[in-house]
């Protein structure tokens, strides 16, 4: 082993990993809602149990002064919780109607950035305060053999956010989706103490990537499943005579630098490791709750129920003769005993 590396079992699949400001522990989120601190000096040491939700956690992120921990679950809640005193709740951001994906924290501000299956992008700050709302307004993509599903909110439309990148330095935020080849670039503004976030750019990839990053030098880094072409940088450029909007371009082979050259080839070479989740579905699809819709099924019995009403009932003249006419044959065969 290593030096400086440690390998230890956590209780239950993890869903997210964030360091504290110090580096010495880790915060551990898993599948069942909770959330463990481990210390990285000391890997012998058992796991501290700091907080829980009632659903799968599916991202969070420390506050700069790891004073908040922000986490966000399969139930569309946001909570922000004191650190490391987890179990004393400071807010809750509430207002998504689908499960919540992704955080971003932004330095300096004191908020935070959300992405939702309801396809909306959430800006709030940690007293829980909507900020910004916005539809990214990519439409998800079936195959065309799959019959097509009866909707029950607009939402169902909308392509569910897969990958999302902020970057602190230049504002800028990332977003690919689960359905859909198309990159999109924000650009989250702080102006007279008002946040905003604008579509500056969005551009067409080659497929569905598998992640995107924002690198030292703020470049933008695509993974995507293709053996030729495994990874692909995007920079930015001013647009003229507006050095606040700016377009994304990707780099060309030709300025690629040495190292980004080497780790193309090296993926590459062992692609065999790599093809194996070629046609795993995203790890998003599972997350939607089944939506049932009822309503068809309520009216047709309504209106069996309804008819079954109009129908005219026999009177009470025709209900006494045919009660006599029962009686008759038994009358008979009494008076032939």
């Amino acid at each position: 082993m290593a030096d400086g590396i440690n390998m230890r079992s956590v209780n239950r699949r993890s869903t997210s990993v964030v360091f504290t400001s110090d580096d010495e522990n880790i915060l551990v989120a898993d599948k069942s809602g909770d959330v463990f601190k481990y210390s990285v000096t000391e890997p012998s040491s058992e796991g501290q149990l700091l907080m829980g939700h009632l659903s799968m956690l599916l991202d969070m992120k420390l506050t700069a002064d790891d004073k908040y921990l922000v986490t966000c679950d399969r139930d569309e809640k946001i909570r922000v919780s004191h650190f490391p005193n987890a179990y004393n709740i400071y807010s809750y951001c509430l207002g998504h109607t689908d499960f919540v994906t992704h955080l971003a924290y932004i330095p300096g501000t004191e908020a935070i950035i959300s992405a939702s299956g309801d396809g909306t992008i959430r800006c709030w700050n940690l007293k829980g305060e909507a900020l910004h709302c916005l539809s990214h307004g990519i439409q998800a993509k079936t195959e065309a053999e799959e019959p097509p599903l009866q909707q029950t909110k607009p939402s169902d439309c909308l392509a569910i956010i897969r990958c999302f990148a902020y970057n602190p330095h230049s504002g800028a935020l990332a977003v690919t989706f689960d359905s859909s080849p198309v990159l999109q670039v924000y650009k989250v503004t702080n102006e007279e103490k008002t946040l905003c976030i604008n579509l500056h750019d969005d551009h067409n990839l080659p497929c569905v990537p598998w992640d995107v990053q924002f690198g030292p030098d703020s470049s933008l880094w695509i993974l995507l499943p293709l053996q030729e072409k495994p990874v692909a940088l995007f920079t930015y450029l001013p647009e003229a005579g507006d050095a606040d909007t700016f377009k994304i371009k990707e780099l060309e082979v030709s300025s690629l630098s040495k190292e980004v050259l080497q780790i193309q080839k090296t993926l590459s070479e062992d692609w065999d490791f790599f093809k194996e989740s070629l046609d795993v579905p995203c790890w998003t699809k599972a997350l939607a709750k089944s939506r049932v819709d009822n309503t068809l099924d309520y009216l047709k019995r309504k209106e069996q129920q309804m008819k079954k009403k109009q129908q005219p009932k026999p009177s009470q003249s025709e209900g006494k003769l045919s009660e006599d006419s029962a009686k008759e044959p038994s009358a008979k065969v009494a008076k032939m005993e």
